[in-house]
This record gives C-alpha cells, sequence and structure tokens, in this order.
C-alpha cells in the first residue's frame, strides 16, 4: 500500500494538465469493450478466529456506453470481476452440541464476483468520477467433512475517481482511487451440510467499508488498447447481528466475526 501511495504522490506531481489530450476521453468511447485476465494476493482475517491466504485469478469484462451526447462526457459503465482459486484455512471446527473447537488447517475453494454498474463523468479532459451500485459476493467452503459453504454478499455504493495524462503519443497513465460505500451484507452459513439436524443461519452486516487504489498504464494501438493494472483494494466490516441457535446444551448465539479482506493484484487487459 505504500509503494501505490507514493506513485500516486508522484504522479500527480509531475502530470500537469498540459499533458491532458483531448483525445483521451474519445479512446474510452471508440473502444468500449474491456477484457482482462490477472493474478490476485488475497487474504481474509477473522480476527481470533480465522484466515484464509491465498492467490486467485482474476477475470474481469466491462462495457462502457456513451447514450448522451452531450459537450460533457458521460457514460454507463457496466461490470464484472470474478476471482476463482484455493486458498489455505488456518481456524477451527466448532461442535455446536459440545462447544468443543477443534483446530483446522486445510484447502478452502473460493469463488468471488463484484457485479457493478456506474454513472461516469469527465472533468478537464483528464478527470473522470464514477457513482453506482454493486454487489460484492463470496462463496467458499473449507475442504473436509465438518466444514460448510459460507455465501456472503456485499451492497454498496462505489464512489470513484481517476486522473488520466498522456506520456506521449501511444502511452497513457492513469491513477485512480475508489471508496466503496457499504449499505448492508447478508452471510448464508449452511451449517446443514455437516449435520442434516443443524439449521442453517442467516446473519446481516450493517457496518464496514471499503476502498480500491490503482495506477495503471494504456498503450494505444490501430484498433485496440492494451492496458497494464497494479492495485490494492480492502474491505474491514464489522461484527454481524447475533442469531439464537438451539443446541443439545441450550440456547447460543451466532454471528459472522468482524473480517478484514486485502487484495493486491496485477492485470492485463484489452479494450476493443
Amino acid at each position: 500500500m505504500p509503494v501505490v501511495l507514493s506513485f500516486c504522490t508522484v504522479f500527480f506531481l509531475l502530470a500537469t494538465p498540459g499533458w491532458a489530450d483531448e483525445a483521451l476521453s474519445g479512446e474510452r468511447d471508440n473502444h468500449p469493450y474491456r477484457l482482462s485476465l490477472g493474478s490476485v494476493a488475497y487474504t481474509y482475517v477473522e480476527p481470533g478466529v480465522m484466515s484464509l491466504n491465498g492467490r486467485l485469478t482474476e477475470l474481469d469484462f466491462s462495457y462502457r456506453w456513451q447514450p448522451f451526447h452531450t459537450s460533457l462526457p458521460l457514460a454507463l459503465v457496466f461490470g464484472l470481476d470474478s476471482f476463482l482459486g484455493r486458498t489455505h484455512y488456518d481456524g477451527s471446527i466448532s461442535n455446536l452440541d459440545t462447544g468443543v473447537r477443534t483446530p483446522v488447517q486445510d484447502s478452502s475453494n473460493e469463488r468471488i464476483f463484484n457485479l457493478q454498474g456506474v454513472f461516469t463523468a469527465g472533468f478537464f479532459e483528464s478527470l473522470e468520477g464514477a457513482a453506482g451500485f454493486a454487489i460484492w459476493s463470496l462463496k467458499n467452503k473449507v475442504d473436509g467433512a465438518a466444514s460448510y459453504t459460507r455465501d456472503i454478499n456485499y451492497f454498496y455504493l462505489p464512489l470513484s475517481l481517476s486522473y488520466q495524462a498522456r506520456a506521449w503519443s501511444a502511452l497513457r497513465l492513469s491513477v485512480g482511487a475508489q471508496y466503496n460505500v457499504f449499505l448492508f451484507g447478508t452471510v448464508e452459513s449452511r451449517l446443514s451440510e455437516i449435520n442434516p439436524g443443524n439449521s442453517d443461519i442467516h446473519n446481516e452486516q450493517t457496518s464496514g467499508s471499503g476502498y480500491k487504489l490503482r495506477v495503471a498504464a494504456a498503450w494505444d494501438f490501430p484498433t485496440w488498447i492494451l492496458n497494464v493494472e497494479l492495485y490494492i483494494q480492502q474491505w474491514n466490516i464489522a461484527d454481524s447481528n447475533k442469531v439464537d441457535v438451539s443446541t443439545t446444551r441450550g440456547m447460543i448465539q451466532l454471528w459472522e466475526p468482524r473480517n478484514k479482506t486485502t487484495m493486491s493484484g496485477v492485470n492485463l487487459g484489452v479494450q476493443f
């Protein structure tokens, strides 16, 4: 993260408005489709409870639609980001009837999808702001008989600002920051997969936030554009609500603990 922030600071100091080119917004509009492939270092931590660490493969697709014909560049952007892979789980499994916790270290299967639609507006030929609605969806399951599937969904408003400048004729550089306004989250814990007698648990998350910082370079070719992007993304989510569950030792309360997700990635993409 310090490296990304330092790069952004230097870039903003060196990239003057004189670098800006009126064709910058046109490059985006003439190549509305973007497809990218990347690799992500992924960490999910519930402090004192468990952690997931590993590398995921990233595949993204977006479409930029500009139905508005105004002097101010306006567009709608729809995107789907997917992250797939295996991680290392370090935590424990709890027996609800006895309360006994058994330490577990194993592999886990992770699937993350981020679906968003944002409204963008360009300013001064080199700045672009965006706001919209998005859903972050995580499904994971640790290997082993005593494990269960979790479905976690975050509903949020992404707010972003990016700056783009032309370094020379065919190369453009950009930096961007995004803040995610967390609306609410849901967690489905399918405990019936451990024991058919268990009830599945539904928890709700009401507090949290997220952000993304990115630096990128784009090379212009006659009919397409090559993109390289580096970024760091993070989520910080508070404890969920508590749900009463009946067990052989009486009523207990279950909740989704506070957690932190960190993703550092690099991707290579094409616009066409």
